[in-house]
């Protein structure tokens, strides 16, 4: 495996000498390199980290290491948490008040708990084993990763300002969209809904901002009978960029 042996604190590379980190100092910015090389990642495999003394951080991103866990209970600043691809089976965020991105995709955790992070825009769990989420507290969501978990229930309804779910290879039953008048893009294939209403979603297949692609994808969702949508939506259905199962219809009225 190729070695990428550097760290980065407030944006300034260091050589990593150790597979255990603790850092002193007013540190507001640290992160650990990581290089992907013919589609494979490869980072320090740090297996432990201390920021307990570091209360100025703002940014912490320690993705593809071997960390079995990380505190940061102190560190209080904390807008941005990146532990993408570790070996966690816990994390604790209840103290990040300001955390507004946090992405622990890729790991082994079964359940995470965000109803303290009323700041986050961006939140990706993608690929870990969680049954189910609460996100009523979490108002001003923009990006929502929860695909390839084992989540049984979605409830977005309160979070309007959401433009991006992932929500795909899931297990879902139940997936509660409500008014999103700036969703761009949804996938929730791969799930075993019954019932879905997209009617309040005006932008949903269109382009986003930045030039963010709009899609909607619903197939292989084999007792999803009929999609819920708006008028306009029917009439500029040759526009959007959807797809579903063809045993599925698109109706104004489905229940």
């Amino acid at each position: 495996m190729k070695s990428f042996s550097h760290i980065y604190v407030d944006k300034v590379s260091y050589i990593l000498g150790s597979k255990t980190i603790r850092i002193y100092g007013k540190v507001t910015v640290f992160g650990t390199f990581y290089e992907r090389i013919n589609n494979k990642v490869y980072g320090q495999e740090l297996v432990s980290i201390d920021v307990s003394r570091n209360t100025k951080l703002v940014e912490l991103n320690c993705s593809f290491n071997k960390l079995n866990n990380i505190d940061v209970s102190k560190n209080l600043q904390l807008e941005t948490l990146h532990v993408v691809s570790n070996n966690l089976t816990k994390i604790d965020v209840s103290n990040n008040r300001k955390l507004s991105s946090f992405n622990c995709s890729d790991n082994q955790l079964t359940s995470i708990n965000v109803l303290n992070n009323k700041e986050l825009e961006y939140l990706d769990f993608f690929s870990n084993n969680l049954t189910a989420i609460d996100l009523s507290n979490n108002l001003k969501l923009k990006y929502l990763h929860t695909y390839y978990n084992n989540l049984k229930s979605l409830d977005v309804s309160k979070q309007e300002s959401l433009e991006v779910l992932y929500a795909h290879n899931n297990q879902l039953t139940r997936l509660i969209i409500g008014n999103k008048p700036k969703l761009v893009r949804l996938t929730c294939e791969n799930n075993n809904l019954t019932k879905l209403d997209i009617s309040k979603c005006p932008r949903l297949g269109f382009a986003g901002a930045l030039g963010l692609k709009g899609m909607f994808r619903a197939s292989n969702n084999p007792n999803l009978s009929c999609i819920k949508v708006s008028q306009e939506q029917l009439n500029t259905l040759s526009d959007r960029d959807w797809t579903k199962d063809s045993t599925a219809s698109y109706n104004t009225n489905c229940y």
